[in-house]
């Protein structure tokens, strides 16, 4: 999903990646476009913010972060302003790729205009999921454990859900082979 938002979206921007793994073959074609690096550095989101800043939002940045697992990343500040000040000034982009909803901040995870949940791994993930994401969009007379088998059935398969909050819409969706 991260690659072909990247790929649809983004690949025009100047684009800073982190991950743990940066020589995982997922990233081979990417090209050189992307400087992807396993460690994260705040200053270069500040750096970003602070061209264009000077530079009348001339460039188009992205910024992602793929299972990037760091407390520092999950608390840092630059990350806070790059999900909430750095995004409203219309110059700055970035995709954030978790395993699961706690790795980033609840400010970072209520600040994102778009979110995709795929399957959980347990019951209670699900559930925690459908209480912080989707339960304004199931029916309001199911059950939790209603609930919970039908978002399993309903992410099976590489299916996921997309949040959209600038529409307010959900939807349930899926990336045909070719877009993989």
């Amino acid at each position: 999903m991260m690659k072909y938002l990247y790929n649809t979206f983004f690949k025009r921007c100047i684009t800073v990646m982190v991950s743990m793994n940066p020589q995982a073959s997922i990233y081979k074609d990417f090209g050189k476009k992307i400087l992807v690096s396993d460690t994260y550095h705040p200053e270069v989101l500040k750096e970003m913010h602070e061209i264009n800043t000077v530079c009348d939002n001339k460039f188009d940045f992205c910024f992602i972060s793929d299972d990037y697992v760091d407390a520092k990343i999950k608390a840092d500040p630059e990350i806070t302003r790059c999900m909430t000040i750095y995004r409203n000034a219309g110059f700055f982009n970035s995709i954030f790729s978790f395993q699961g909803r706690v790795l980033m901040s609840a400010v970072g995870r209520n600040n994102a205009n778009y979110i995709c949940i795929f399957k959980q791994n347990t019951a209670s993930e699900y559930e925690n999921v459908i209480k912080e994401f989707l339960s304004m969009y199931l029916p309001s007379d199911m059950s939790m454990r209603e609930m919970v088998e039908f978002v399993k059935v309903a992410t099976a398969d590489h299916q996921f859900f997309c949040i959209d909050n600038i529409t307010g819409e959900c939807y349930i969706s899926k990336l045909s082979a070719s877009q993989i």
